[in-house]
């Protein structure tokens, strides 16, 4: 049977997001450690996300936008314009910093912004690689027809395509499209998958799938879905990687890693961002 993980709301500096993975029953799925989606959320003239300077170490993050846009700045010297349809990669490797804040040019008019953001356990002869980042434009982004279905695969292969991410373990995450009356059958054969439905009315494998809910599939190699009205999913498979630690940004294989981060961060041996000030300070716990 489907497992299903509803999730729980969560305030990222003050933005509000949906918190599916990790889950106290099913930590991941493949190497995906981490899931948020976020919105659609209105802000006012004004407003706008503002995530201050933090590190990361061990992992991936990969960030795709539905709605509004997105400034991500590093420690890399890294400063990119996230919209719908593009994709920011961060690999942290030994060690990043990086923030993420509404553009400028939004400040002075309403907008909204809906998304996801998923963390990626980095294979252990990775977990220290040098920091790199990589952004897909929207026509980057490969993009292919399987019967009803319109996909975008955003990182991994799948379906003979391959992204434009670099690898890192096997895996697949995609968005799917499908219109009202619509259905795929999706080869999926990785050891662990699980879908999203952002928006619309969905069914997978003949069950409805609850809005905002991530499904985790656990039958057989193939995925069927049929759409009952305009659907989009998120669509995530992989092949597990080994057990990790994961303390605020932090992932790693060993607790002393965990505790080797900490204090570089707390005595400031990350890196700075330029024209970034305020850096997150080290949780207490």
């Amino acid at each position: 049977m489907p497992f299903l993980i509803l999730g729980t709301r969560h305030q990222l500096d003050g933005f509000p997001v949906h918190r599916l993975l990790p889950h106290r029953e099913h930590r991941r799925v493949g190497p995906f450690l981490l899931l948020d989606s976020f919105g659609p959320h209105p802000f006012s003239a004004g407003e706008g996300m503002q995530v201050p300077p933090h590190p990361h170490i061990g992992l991936a993050t990969l960030t795709c936008l539905f709605q509004g846009e997105l400034m991500h700045r590093d420690s890399l010297g890294s400063v990119q314009c996230l919209s719908p349809g593009a994709v920011n990669w961060m690999c942290a490797g030994r060690g990043i910093v990086h923030s993420e804040r509404s553009p400028l040019h939004l400040a002075t008019q309403s907008h909204r912004l809906q998304g996801v953001q998923l963390w990626i356990a980095l294979p252990e002869a990775q977990a220290e690689c040098e920091p790199v980042f990589v952004h897909l434009a929207v026509e980057d982004v490969p993009v292919l027809s399987m019967q009803d279905a319109t996909i975008r695969l955003l990182a991994g292969s799948a379906w003979g395509r391959r992204s434009g991410l670099p690898d890192t373990s096997p895996m697949v995450a995609a968005v799917i499209d499908l219109p009202a009356g619509g259905a795929v059958r999706l080869p999926l054969p990785y050891a662990e998958r699980a879908l999203l439905l952002i928006e619309g009315d969905a069914d997978v494998q003949q069950m409805p799938m609850p809005a905002g809910a991530l499904v985790v599939i656990d039958d057989g190699d193939e995925i069927h879905l049929q759409a009952h009205s305009d659907a989009r999913l998120l669509c995530l498979a992989g092949d597990p990687v080994g057990s990790r630690y994961l303390w605020w940004n932090f992932v790693a294989r060993d607790r002393e890693r965990i505790e080797q981060a900490k204090a570089d961060w707390r005595e400031g041996r990350f890196g700075q961002i330029a024209g970034e000030a305020a850096p997150v300070p080290l949780p207490e716990r």
